[in-house]
């Protein structure tokens, strides 16, 4: 099990700066990181990119491994 981790609001606006196609390569780098860190922030993220469709989805849907991963999600009927 993984230790849940407490997001900070600086963590939310850094979320909401990625989902909102605003981030740079370094942001996108931390959202890959945070986002394969933990389960739950998979939930999260893939809740949220439901909810907030943005260019940046699009790129990040093209990527194989987030393909992968939201297939293992929808299988595990955690989306």
């Amino acid at each position: 099990m993984c230790k849940q981790e407490i997001m900070t609001d600086a963590d939310w606006e850094l979320l909401a700066k990625c989902l909102a196609g605003e981030g740079d390569t370094i942001d996108m780098l931390w959202l890959k990181m945070w986002i394969n860190s933990n389960p739950e922030n998979e939930k999260v993220f893939f809740k949220l990119s439901q909810i907030y469709h943005t260019p940046v989805l699009d790129e990040m849907n093209e990527d194989e491994s987030f393909q992968k991963l939201t297939a293992r999600l929808k299988k595990d009927e955690l989306l």
